[in-house]
């Protein structure tokens, strides 16, 4: 959102593309590598902390979501498919985007336990990074939900 107010929305789609591949990209070289899915879950963790924490930036990077996202899109892609789904018809209801998507995150797992596809691992490391991720957007999260967003 950051990205869309500053750059428009060709620049929002830039950094959401160049994000989204970053978090595939990991996940994807280390399952070429022949992680497992708590590896790959582990990657997952530390490619999005290096995202929301960077050295070089003094650790003040992005949320990490579409980091995750592109991760994620790797291991299962019906996950994301369903919560970018469920993100989809929340905002259509409510036209509140950040209430939208934390509320498509925060299902992510439920909707992956619903499924026959995804392992008790899976669902226990997607909690986990919905945590982290929740964590990454407490301030967005206290905002969003102590007064209405600028609506574009």
């Amino acid at each position: 959102r950051n990205v869309s107010r500053t750059l428009g929305t060709l620049g929002f789609v830039a950094t959401l593309v160049g994000d989204a591949s970053k978090g595939a990209i990991a996940v994807g070289l280390a399952t070429i590598s022949g992680l497992d899915e708590r590896g790959l879950i582990v990657v997952t963790v530390a490619v999005f902390a290096g995202h929301v924490w960077p050295a070089h930036l003094q650790f003040r990077g992005g949320k990490g979501l579409a980091t995750v996202m592109g991760a994620v899109l790797v291991m299962d892609y019906w996950v994301v498919i369903v919560t970018l789904l469920v993100a989809a018809i929340a905002l259509a209801a409510s036209k509140r985007f950040t209430a939208s998507g934390l509320l498509a995150v925060a299902l992510a797992p439920v909707l992956a336990a619903a499924t026959d596809r995804a392992s008790s691992d899976f669902v226990i490391g997607l909690s986990a990074l919905v945590a982290l991720i929740f964590f990454a957007h407490r301030q967005n999260i206290a905002s969003a939900f102590g007064r209405p967003e600028n609506r574009q």
